[in-house]
């Protein structure tokens, strides 16, 4: 990991805005903001909303661990910790966090997919209009009898072709 740390809450909004973390521990006890008021203005960052935030605190009460939720945090780890758990959850956290990242980057380039699909569609459909209504025009005089009489053999030949071109405008 690279690990970048903070005296206060200030701070860690300002670095977190640069630094793009995968991961953000935060403790309780900052001085001027506490971490739960941290955790809040980091989650109102569009930018760094989805990163998740880990309590790290002595602050061991059920009341604590339901504030830390209840600002956005994605875990709550109580002091004295084991490293052991606290690497683990930490690894844990910043995985999800890349496959959120590989995931949006994967929508993303599905809805570039799919809007050049429909700007294909829109040209061909646009340029098919005009020789499919051209199409079902001349059929549909030729059936009139505007260029002469058909044969039988001729006029469902030229009904075949009307209609298809009907339904295919």
């Amino acid at each position: 990991f690279t690990v970048t740390e903070m005296e206060s809450g200030e701070e860690t909004l300002k670095c977190a805005r640069q630094a793009d973390p995968d991961v953000i521990l935060l403790d309780v006890v900052l001085g001027e903001m506490d971490g739960f008021e941290t955790c809040r203005r980091l989650k109102e960052d569009p930018d760094l909303a989805a990163v998740p935030i880990v309590f790290l605190t002595a602050r061991t009460e059920m009341k604590w661990f339901m504030e830390g939720f209840a600002a956005g945090g994605a875990d709550y780890i109580t002091k004295p910790f084991n490293p052991i758990e606290v690497i683990a959850r930490i690894e844990t956290h910043a995985k999800v966090r890349r496959l959120m990242r590989a995931r949006e980057k994967y929508i993303d380039a599905l809805q570039e997919a799919n809007d050049s699909k429909t700007r294909l569609i829109g040209v061909a459909s646009h340029d098919l209009r005009g020789p499919l209504g051209s199409v079902g025009e001349l059929t549909r005089l030729m059936l009139q009898g505007e260029f002469g009489e058909l044969s039988e053999d001729h006029a469902s030949a030229i009904r075949t072709v009307h209609v298809a071109a009907e339904s295919m405008f």
